[in-house]
């Protein structure tokens, strides 16, 4: 599954690739990426993954020259010559000197095993709520690495960033979310964190089946009273949180059921509704 990829529009074996030791995006990080779900050997929400692909590279100054026609076309080519059912398909574009490069490749895909619950270590590591990186998918993602492997090496699944005003923002690869007082509660993206397609999609879900959402300024401690917690990505989608230690244990029903399992419910037929999108 791991021998190719697409480099530039071609199809192409790994090994028979070089890329430059001196480009901005191995040497400093300078590029983008986003990680696609591929489901039943389809792409889960594939236009909306381009489009905020497309907003970064701009943001940063580069140009993609693909069309998510072209991108769609590219990775269904990849996912059909390597024969892929289930799994992750990363789209990166680098920098590197006057040019770009914009390749696909699979991603191995998560530890978290989404039948038993997530627990979550707190970070010490303190995120600035204005960099850029915290609000695109940069290559620079050592800090989210290293927290996440850090948190692993304790016996947990994923870390919990804050801010530098100690506001929680998200967590290394998931953003974050917790049923108290009522409400569906989340950091705003002013907070400092990435803007999760899966994360719009359950803000989206929860409104129209008439659940309060708030997006405001949350700290560790606000966790104290809530009664569920939960976290989104592409990868896992929406799985429910066992534990979180932010000095102390807090623990959480872990259970899918009441608005977790109404959110799950829709959000998979969301999912299994956007296979069948086509780049226009």
């Amino acid at each position: 599954m791991a021998d190719r990829i697409v480099l530039n529009g071609e199809l192409v074996e790994q090994g028979e690739i070089s890329l430059p030791v001196n480009s901005e995006g191995l040497s400093y990080g300078y590029g983008l990426f986003e990680t696609i779900k591929i489901r039943d050997g389809r792409l889960c929400f594939f236009n909306e993954h381009c489009e905020r692909h497309k907003a970064s590279v701009f943001a940063a100054g580069m140009s993609l020259g693909f069309s998510n026609k072209d991108l769609f076309w590219q990775a269904r080519s990849l996912i059909e010559a390597s024969s892929v059912v289930d799994g992750a398909l990363k789209i990166v574009t680098a920098k590197s000197g006057s040019k770009n490069l914009t390749y696909l490749h699979f991603k191995r895909t998560s530890k978290i095993d989404n039948q038993r619950p997530t627990r979550i270590r707190l970070s010490s590591l303190v995120k600035g709520s204005s960099a850029f990186t915290v609000k695109h998918k940069t290559l620079n993602y050592m800090d989210n690495i290293s927290e996440l492997s850090l948190a692993e090496e304790h016996g947990f699944d994923e870390c919990l960033f804050t801010n530098e005003r100690g506001e929680l923002t998200e967590c290394s690869m998931a953003n974050i979310f917790f049923e108290r007082s009522g409400a569906i509660q989340t950091p705003s993206l002013d907070c400092g964190l990435l803007d999760g397609i899966v994360r719009a999609k359950v803000i989206k879900i929860a409104k129209e089946s008439g659940l309060s959402v708030l997006e405001s300024k949350f700290y560790p401690e606000d966790l104290e009273d809530s009664e569920r917690v939960f976290i989104t990505s592409s990868g896992k989608g929406i799985a429910p949180v066992e534990e979180v230690d932010f000095g102390r244990i807090l623990r959480f029903d872990d259970e899918v059921s009441g608005v977790v399992k109404v959110l799950s419910s829709r959000f998979d037929e969301l999912e299994r509704e956007s296979l069948g999108q086509y780049a226009e």
